[in-house]
């Protein structure tokens, strides 16, 4: 099915460059994505029910909100939405067409499941200790900081604060120094880029 061409690198960025939930970028389509302007906007978050269903609804707190793209971020999606346009062209009509930014090789929706799994793989091949998807979050506060981009516009002020009060160090399993401030995390992005550029 082609499956082995996935989302994955361009989620990683995307996390990074938007400090976005998971559920939100999951359910993020395309028509939500205006890449001339900049901008995005968060209308939806997938949840996993408790029997497993992939359901979508209202983001956290029930409030749509509108996210403004860095310049790597509108790169990054620009080459990913041309890679994605390639699957889509490979795959003909086994192609499943919700619209979604990330999919999970074939057009159809990623499960948080199975891009903790992947997530978890990943960063074991990287030799850091484990961490979550949520923790992107926390990095992604001290990258947009050192972006010259103010965190609350992502975050929210309240959330801002909480998450650079809160973000811990990520250490290499070799027991070197510890970087601050979602360090481990930009070692993992370079990572995440060269693996776009070949894949996505």
């Amino acid at each position: 099915m082609g499956t082995k061409s996935t989302s994955y690198p361009g989620l990683w960025v995307a996390a990074l460059l938007t400090a976005m939930r998971l559920g939100e970028l999951l359910a993020l389509r395309w028509e939500e994505v205006d890449l001339e302007r900049g901008t995005l906007a968060v209308r939806r978050t997938a949840t996993r029910a408790a029997d497993g269903r992939f359901t979508v609804g209202e983001p956290k707190g029930g409030r749509n909100r509108q996210v403004a793209l860095a310049p790597e971020a509108i790169f990054a999606l620009r080459r990913y939405r041309a890679r994605q346009a390639e699957r889509r062209l490979r795959l003909g009509s086994l192609w499943h067409d919700p619209g979604l930014v990330f999919d999970r090789g074939d057009g159809s929706g990623l499960t948080h499941q199975a891009v903790g799994e992947r997530m978890r793989r990943r960063v074991a091949r990287l030799g850091l200790l484990p961490i979550r998807f949520h923790d992107l979050r926390h990095s992604a506060a001290t990258l947009l900081l050192e972006m010259g981009v103010p965190p609350e516009d992502r975050l929210g002020a309240a959330r801002s604060r909480g998450h650079l009060d809160h973000d811990g160090p990520l250490q290499p399993r070799d027991g070197g120094d510890a970087p601050r401030g979602g360090g481990a995390t930009r070692r993992a992005a370079p990572q995440a880029g060269r693996a776009d550029r070949r894949r996505a």
